[in-house]
């Protein structure tokens, strides 16, 4: 009986997850009380507030590996800075935060400038211009702080774009700036003398790795919020917390796991998770983990390219696609997802950038004297890593049912063929 089954499972969900389980396991949620961050959050706080009050240009590097809590204590600092400062009485100051998901400046312009209630057209105006726009607000006696999350992406866009940003940033009046970063050797990118004597290097928060002792504190509060006692055990938070520490201390990596702790329980039915069972999800969750990873750190344009990919090679059965073909069904998919035709030199970029990435191979192969190229692209990415983005993303959610379909046609019409 269905309404039996509804019931059934229901009644599980309810044995092992407490309402929104899933929104504090997100990478984006920022806990009331975070451990083992506090003197970070501290620092960041009082250095933001220093420069609102004294209307000071300068700039801040906080620097750690993945998954140290960067992105968490800024956005905390954020928060604490704009309500100490608003109580001192100070009106006329912004903090804006903006990541660079792709290797845009134009998007991280366009960012800053919408964060900072200025309306502004996505395409079509220069670099110059959105520095005027930005410079009239101060100019109208407000200072401005701006962060730069994961400014490491940013390099990949030329020098002649992430250069003058840099130099906007660390050289006009009114404005000052934090730069997240996972390069401890950022200014080596940089060649413009005038910007590496402004960049203060010296002036940087270092996020050192999380112990096991304190990933077994974050997970377990998260644990706490997230599912009904008792669901994941104690031996089992230690194995978790051994391979987090292990991996580098990313909390993110943890996280993940417990979100698919969640999934595989509700699936097979169980009421709980032990050690042996960690164990066993955990090697599952490694081969997704890159699935993630794509989700988390590409821009829509380039995962619908991947998507593209996938399904040609998967159609074609083949280790090897036509990048012309390529460019015809990401314009397919692209239109499916109410975005608008891209020209052959944006696709080119975008090929270049996953190329760069390690996650495909472009070969060029001559069709003989005269007579040209052809350029074909190979998959270096797991192949399912490519599949679990394609079925996993909410950003390609339309895609599904399409790709799906697309790849089963074509296996029916192999075996009609054969």
């Amino acid at each position: 009986d269905l309404k039996e089954e509804v019931s059934r499972i229901i009644k599980h969900r309810d044995s092992i997850f407490k309402p929104n389980w899933e929104k504090y396991l997100d990478f984006e949620y920022i806990p009331p009380n975070p451990k083992h961050r506090k003197e970070e959050i501290k620092e960041i706080c009082i250095r933001i507030i220093d420069s609102v009050r004294q209307k000071i240009t300068r700039n801040v590097l906080i620097y750690g590996g993945p998954g140290s809590g960067k992105t968490m204590s800024f956005k905390i600092a954020m928060n604490l800075a704009n309500e100490i400062l608003k109580e001192e009485g100070y009106n006329k100051f912004k903090i804006v935060y903006v990541r660079a998901a792709g290797s845009s400046v134009s998007q991280v312009m366009y960012d800053i400038c919408t964060n900072l209630g200025i309306n502004v057209p996505k395409r079509g105006i220069s670099f110059k211009e959105y520095f005027t726009i930005i410079e009239d607000l101060i100019k109208m006696g407000y200072y401005i702080h701006v962060c730069v999350d994961e400014f490491d992406n940013l390099l990949g866009d030329s020098k002649k774009y992430y250069e003058p940003l840099l130099y906007y940033l660390t050289r006009t009046t009114g404005i000052s700036a934090t730069l997240i970063t996972n390069k401890i050797d950022l200014a080596r990118e940089i060649t413009d003398a005038r910007i590496t004597s402004s960049l203060d290097t010296l002036n940087t928060i270092y996020f050192k790795t999380y112990t096991k002792e304190q990933c077994q504190d974050i997970l377990s509060d998260r644990i706490t919020m997230a599912f009904q006692e008792g669901f994941i055990t104690d031996e089992a938070l230690d194995v978790l917390a051994t391979y987090v520490a292990e991996e580098g201390g990313d909390i993110r990596k943890g996280l993940s796991v417990l979100r698919f702790c969640g999934n595989y329980a509700e699936k097979k039915g169980l009421s709980g998770i032990d050690a042996n069972e960690m164990y066993d999800i955990i090697q599952k969750h490694d081969i997704l983990k890159d699935g993630e990873i794509l989700i988390s750190t590409l821009p829509i344009s380039d995962k619908i390219v991947l998507a593209a990919i996938y399904t040609l090679l998967i159609e074609n059965a083949s280790d090897k696609v036509e990048s012309k073909d390529v460019f015809a069904k990401q314009d397919y998919y692209r239109n499916i997802l109410g975005l608008p035709s891209i020209n052959r030199v944006s696709f080119s970029v975008y090929l270049t950038r996953l190329s760069t990435a390690g996650i495909i191979e472009i070969r060029k192969i001559g069709r003989g004297r005269r007579k040209g190229v052809d350029v074909y692209v190979t998959l270096r990415y797991p192949r399912d890593a490519v599949k679990y983005m394609i079925f996993n993303d909410p950003e390609l959610s339309k895609l599904r049912n399409i790709v799906q379909s697309e790849i089963e046609n074509r296996k029916k019409i192999r075996f009609f063929i054969s």
